[in-house]
C-alpha cells in the first residue's frame, strides 16, 4: 500500500472554508464596532494562531469604522 492510498490521517472536516471566512468577518464586525477609531492589539497565542490572527487583522483592516491602527504581536 502506498502513501497515496492510506485513509488521510485527520478526522473528517467540522468547518468549511467559507465558513470559517464567514466566522472571521462577523467577529472582525463585532471588534471593530467596539474599537470604533481606538488602537488595538491583537495578541496570538503561538502554536496555531498565527494564520487566524493574519486572517482577523485582515478582516479588521476592510472595516470601514474599525480601529484606528492595528497592532500584533505574538506569544
Amino acid at each position: 500500500m502506498t502513501a497515496l492510498e492510506r485513509e488521510p490521517a485527520v478526522g473528517p472536516r467540522v468547518y468549511g472554508p467559507e465558513e470559517i471566512a464567514a466566522a472571521v468577518e462577523r467577529l472582525a464586525a463585532r471588534i471593530a464596532a467596539d474599537y470604533c477609531r481606538k488602537p488595538l492589539v491583537l495578541l496570538g497565542v503561538l502554536k496555531g494562531a498565527l494564520c487566524f490572527t493574519s486572517d482577523l487583522a485582515r478582516a479588521l483592516a476592510g472595516q470601514a469604522d474599525g480601529p484606528s491602527e492595528i497592532f500584533v504581536d505574538y506569544i
